[in-house]
């Protein structure tokens, strides 16, 4: 259902994004053109959702006044007396529609102007009374929410254990390119692999209304594969199948069972496939699957092997091509390479995978990440990231870069939106939790953050420093000194440990223990050098190395440029003049950033999360 359809020109898409977040923040389901994905008739689209559209907003600007699509499409909303006009440039409208009262929006938001004059205005249509047309969650339907649990390997043989985790992977994939569910990641679904628990209480962890489940039974070059779809609340089957396919359709099968599951469900597989998934060779697709079954196991060495060898049997699989792309990324994430060596690598095989197929998820956000990072264009960046996040709902990784880039910007309550948000999709992934944590901490939410980190241990993941940080900053010497009793192992960056024995004398006051430790330490890294000076109080020293960072484009280095270890152990340094002129030459200083026009995140990431260690580990 199409609450409200905006018609504007193109080349002001960066002006009507505020105005679209502001609407959809309002609760409204908004339609406009980014709707629209490849493959789809846009006549056919657009004449479907202005015809059952219970509002059209019309925005006036220099270029879509002489736009016969705009006028056509305000002249639908005239005819039918659902027409809001607004005005972002200082033009007449075109005659006929000059008897509308039209509300200005001329330099909104950076200025004020009359947004809440089009929100009255579109409560108050005479075909709805503010009651009907506002959405309320007692009113409106929630999505439905799935988790594809991992699907039974019934092939006789452990060895093809990665075969049907693979398979149920690829259909979990293809049930969230719709934006009309919430589908649960990986991490959290797979939590209950070989385990025997009702479907009732794994909803319930999971905080779905839904589970689909299964079996795959490989067998020389075909295979089989049964699914079914489960109302958890009832425990009623909604859906079944099986499917008995040569291994080469196997996309196919993919997509035919998350178009059966949502066609149960009354809903419909958008065509966001830009090219047909297709493999001739078998073997490499069944190196592409032990290629991510390595990967989700962190054997990085393993899966660049079956991945490598499988684009050589298929070098047109951009599957592959965008696998690999992320083995070498978790390579950089785990220390196991520097920046340098898996950007080089990364560039190349990103070329390929955009001659191959240019509007894959994971390219567009790519790309919004070099805008962002390398060519430090942080306004174009926010308004892409905006987009893209919008419609891939379901992309965690898209929805927790751009999160990263709201945090590195200082809209921390924004970040910590964006990242409860893949929590929604994500509930039981440690790192998200850690990442959770490390926002709620930049944002002066210490004792939150504590509780975060806590809770991401008791799922299996460490974070000493953060801990030891959050100590640090409240003055509880005991807590940091059990956090540096710690086994050095425990701390994920080498060098971490003995910087923060060096924070502790800090905090102690002790100068001349600081001098001791950190004459006889080796730190590697730029930031860790620039961390070290600033606690010897050498600020010439301190600027040198936090630019240094800076400049290789590295995220860590934007994280931590403005961060709580620089803005809460030494303030001195981060208000230093030498400092902030660092800060200026990338744009990152306090002047800079209040500047950039941030837009509204989807209203839907705005429903917190806050789930409880209870509701996880049940």
């Amino acid at each position: 259902m199409v609450d409200i359809f905006v018609s504007y020109s193109s080349v002001d898409l960066d002006r009507v994004l505020p105005l679209v977040a502001a609407l959809e923040a309002e609760g409204w389901n908004v339609w406009w053109d980014r709707e629209l994905v490849t493959g789809d008739s846009f006549d056919e689209e657009i004449e479907n959702a202005l015809e059952v559209a219970s509002c059209i907003v019309v925005v006036w600007s220099q270029e879509s006044i002489n736009s016969r699509w705009v006028r056509a499409e305000a002249n639908e909303g005239l005819e039918r007396r659902i027409l809001i006009p607004v005005l972002i440039d200082p033009v007449r409208p075109p005659l006929v529609f000059r008897s509308s009262q039209t509300a200005n929006l001329i330099g909104w938001p950076a200025e004020s102007g009359q947004i809440e004059m089009v929100i009255a205005a579109i409560n108050d249509l005479p075909s709805q009374s503010k009651k009907e047309f506002q959405p309320s969650a007692s009113t409106v339907p929630t999505k439905p929410a799935i988790a594809v649990l991992p699907f039974t390997n019934l092939s006789g043989d452990i060895e093809n254990e990665y075969f049907s985790d693979g398979i149920t992977e690829e259909i979990l994939n293809g049930l969230s390119r719709s934006r009309e569910i919430i589908v649960k990641a990986r991490t959290s679904s797979f939590q209950f692999k070989g385990q025997n628990v009702d479907v009732r209480e794994i909803a319930q962890r999971l905080g779905v209304t839904h589970i689909v489940e299964g079996s795959v039974r490989r067998y020389g070059d075909q295979v089989r594969v049964t699914a079914q779809l489960i109302d958890a609340r009832r425990d009623d089957h909604v859906w079944s199948d099986k499917y008995t396919r040569d291994l080469t359709d196997v996309f196919a099968v993919q997509d035919e069972i998350a178009a059966s599951i949502l066609a149960a469900l009354n809903l419909h597989l958008p065509s966001t496939r830009t090219q047909t998934m297709q493999v001739a060779n078998i073997e490499a697709y069944s190196l592409y699957l032990k290629g991510k079954h390595f990967r989700n196991i962190q054997q990085f060495d393993n899966a660049l092997a079956a991945l490598e060898e499988a684009i050589r049997l298929e070098p047109n699989f951009v599957q592959v091509y965008l696998e690999v792309i992320r083995v070498h990324q978790l390579r950089f994430m785990y220390q196991q390479a520097s920046s340098k060596e898996v950007n080089m690598v990364i560039e190349a095989l990103t070329a390929r995978a955009k001659e191959l197929d240019p509007n894959q998820p994971m390219l567009l956000n790519g790309d919004v990440n070099t805008c962002f990072y390398t060519d430090r264009d942080y306004q174009r960046a926010l308004s892409e990231y905006d987009v893209i996040a919008r419609k891939f709902p379901n992309e965690m990784l898209i929805i927790g870069d751009y999160a990263l880039a709201l945090r590195i910007i200082g809209q921390m309550d924004l970040a910590i939106a964006c990242q409860h948000q893949v929590l929604k999709l994500d509930p039981i992934n440690p790192l998200a939790h850690s990442i959770l944590a490390s926002y709620l901490l930049n944002a002066g939410r210490l004792d939150e953050a504590r509780e975060r980190l806590e809770l991401a241990e008791s799922l299996g993941i460490r974070s000493p420093m953060q801990l030891a940080l959050i100590a640090a900053l409240q003055g509880d010497m005991t807590r940091l000194e059990m956090q540096l009793a710690r086994d050095p192992i425990n701390w994920a960056i080498p060098g971490t440990h003995r910087l923060y024995r060096a924070v502790l004398e800090f905090a102690r006051g002790n100068q001349k223990g600081v001098q001791d430790i950190v004459s006889v330490a080796t730190f590697e890294t730029p930031i860790l050098q620039g961390a070290s000076a600033s606690l010897c109080g050498d600020v010439k020293a301190a600027v040198k190395y936090y630019g240094d960072a800076l400049a290789t484009t590295d995220k860590l280095a934007y994280m931590e440029v403005n961060g709580p270890f620089i803005r809460g152990l030494t303030p001195e340094l981060y208000n230093h003049p030498s400092y902030q002129q660092m800060l200026a030459k990338y744009s990152l200083d306090e002047k800079s950033l209040a500047k950039l026009q941030v837009y509204l995140l989807p209203h839907t990431f705005h429903q917190s999360e806050q789930t409880s260690r209870d509701q996880i580990l049940t």
